[in-house]
């Protein structure tokens, strides 16, 4: 099935958002890559919601990475991404929300750009579980454009 838009040929949108999914790594372990659970995406107009889940529900479920507290975690994203034929749309904004277990004191973490494509985040200095929020937004112009969101657990423990 192909979908007919305005700025080209669609064959797969899937195949389109995959294109920005996030590598996300310790620092230390490069080649470590913490698991992302796409939820929800709208591209173009074809839009798919996911409930947003309860920190626990979410981090019982889940495949979560162990990191000390001082361990710093990398994302890397594509900041440009072919859209159909012709088009290509920007990452213009990035936004990660840190959520405890209790689910409690929803955080906004800022984001460091280490270089074009890659960002860097301390981990919190307190021990436990903790949902991570991604959210990617691409655009060109007004009327096209993509968000993404992806969720990750880290379970974050002391350094000795």
């Amino acid at each position: 099935m192909a979908i007919l838009s305005g700025c080209g040929l669609y064959k797969d949108i899937k195949g389109q958002i995959e294109k920005t999914t996030p590598k996300i790594t310790r620092k230390s372990a490069p080649s470590t890559k913490i698991k992302t659970v796409r939820t929800d995406f709208q591209w173009n107009g074809a839009m798919k919601d996911a409930e947003h889940p309860a920190p626990q529900d979410f981090l019982n479920n889940q495949t979560i990475a162990r990191v000390k507290n001082n361990e710093k975690i990398q994302i890397t994203v594509k900041k440009k991404v072919k859209l159909g034929v012709m088009e290509s749309a920007y990452l213009s904004d990035m936004m990660l929300t840190m959520i405890p277990e209790s689910g409690v004191d929803v955080t906004e973490i800022s984001l460091k750009e280490l270089e074009s494509g890659v960002w860097q985040f301390q981990m919190p200095s307190k021990s436990g579980k903790y949902m991570y929020i991604l959210k990617e937004f691409y655009g060109v112009g007004v009327d096209i454009g993509y968000y993404v969101t992806y969720y990750f657990g880290l379970e974050v423990t002391y350094h000795f």
